[in-house]
């Protein structure tokens, strides 16, 4: 709970009650909740301390405890019901007046599970301040959620399967806006936010150790990463830039997959990110600084790349990489680009340092640029390989290029 407290102020996750505190600092309501002072409790007939539903001053808490409990949240006519009953023992409870949802399964228990439905947000005049799903085994979003200020959604770590969703592939999907810091721990499960409509405003905090699960998150603008642990692939699509927080540490078991406008990632010293291999398709720029070996699969494209690593920077079988711009390249243990002979490299200019030995396939022209300095070049194009006017490159030891045509440092100032 370190973490959590840290993230979150104060959570308390006891056996009978969860609350919240920031130290002080008010929530970012949009509307006046405070005078809300109802407060009562319904009990599901079914059986005995199964699910428990309690309203106090616009915190609505619901409460599992039982193996297989279950509790769906919905807004319906502008009230809420759990489990299509009225929340609050029969009473109706406008979404307008709830500004804390949370729900809480029991320590040790298995098959619990939440579906978030209908709609908490500007429609209703219910937009939630703060949202919370604990120590339950998998959630949903099939609804429109929309959160001022954070949510945080933490599933058992005692299950396998458990997973935090927004539908499935082939049917409506939810919709969540966060317009706080998200913090989504899927334990040994998976995470899967599909809808390119989803909208988170803050850090986003990812966790999920399961080596076989996928984890997906999609945006409709600017998706900023904070500390994320992978332990399987992570697909990321986002309307916008995708970025890091200040000193993130991003770590991915799996392939690191990323469609976006532009990325920019691992760029500062306090930065780490790390990935088993790479795909990417952005539109404009490209920026990674991995601290592993770079392997780079499948189809990859961008405006321009700048990828750097104290490792190796290589490519894999059938993989395809082209910039419209400039491709540059640091690989502190070396660089292998276009091997094995299937690769297709199309690179608008070149710009590659390392200490040790470099190797390009590369298909069409192509032109090096800015300043390159290697231990051993061996390059290779089916076009065209020369430098743009004031180009720099240095080659400590061998040299070796077959080209149909070669032209490099015929202009002043060049090498």
């Amino acid at each position: 709970m370190g973490l959590a407290r840290d993230l979150l102020g104060t959570c308390y996750i006891g056996e009978n009650e969860m609350g919240f505190s920031t130290h002080g600092k008010q929530s970012r309501s949009r509307r006046s909740k405070d005078s809300v002072s109802k407060n009562y409790a319904t009990l599901e007939p079914r059986n005995l301390l199964a699910v428990v539903s309690t309203f106090q001053d616009g915190h609505l808490a619901v409460t599992l405890f039982a193996d297989g409990d279950h509790a769906t949240i919905d807004v319906v006519d502008g009230y809420v019901t759990v489990n299509d009953q009225f929340a609050i023992n029969g009473l109706p409870v406008p979404a307008s007046e709830v500004s804390m949802l949370s729900v809480k399964g029991a320590a040790f228990r298995t098959n619990q599970t939440v579906i978030f439905q209908g709609d908490f947000s500007e429609l209703n005049s219910s937009v939630l301040d703060s949202l919370f799903a604990v120590n339950v085994t998998s959630v949903t979003f099939s609804g429109n959620y929309h959160v001022s200020d954070h949510a945080v959604i933490l599933l058992s770590r005692i299950e396998t399967g458990g997973e935090i969703t927004d539908g499935e592939f082939d049917g409506p999907l939810g919709k969540l806006q966060v317009d706080g810091f998200t913090w989504l721990n899927a334990g040994i499960g998976s995470i899967s936010l599909k809808n390119s409509q989803h909208d988170f405003g803050g850090e986003v905090f990812l966790w999920s150790k399961g080596r076989t699960n996928q984890v997906t998150i999609s945006d409709v603008n600017d998706l900023q990463l904070a500390q994320t642990t992978i332990g399987g692939d992570f697909r990321v699509q986002a309307g916008g830039n995708v970025t890091n927080a200040a000193n993130a540490a991003i770590w991915i078991g799996g392939n690191a997959q990323i469609f976006a406008a532009a990325v920019e990632i691992g760029t500062t010293p306090t930065d780490s990110f790390s990935s088993q291999s790479l795909s990417f398709s952005t539109k404009e720029r490209f920026r990674v600084n991995q601290t592993n070996d770079v392997m780079i699969i499948g189809k990859n494209s961008a405006g321009s790349a700048w990828i750097t690593t104290a490792g190796s920077i290589k490519t894999s079988t059938d993989t395809t990489f082209s910039t419209v711009g400039f491709a540059a390249f640091y690989g502190g243990t070396g660089i292998e680009l276009g091997l094995p002979s299937n690769n297709i490299m199309t690179f608008g200019s070149l710009t590659a340092n390392s200490p040790q030995q470099v190797t390009i396939n590369h298909n069409g022209p192509l032109q090096f640029t800015g300043s390159s300095t290697v231990e051993s070049l061996t390059l290779s194009s089916t076009g065209l390989i020369h430098n743009t006017p004031n180009a720099q490159l240095n080659v400590n030891g061998d040299l070796l290029l077959d080209a149909p045509e070669i032209q490099l440092g015929i202009h002043a100032g060049d090498f």
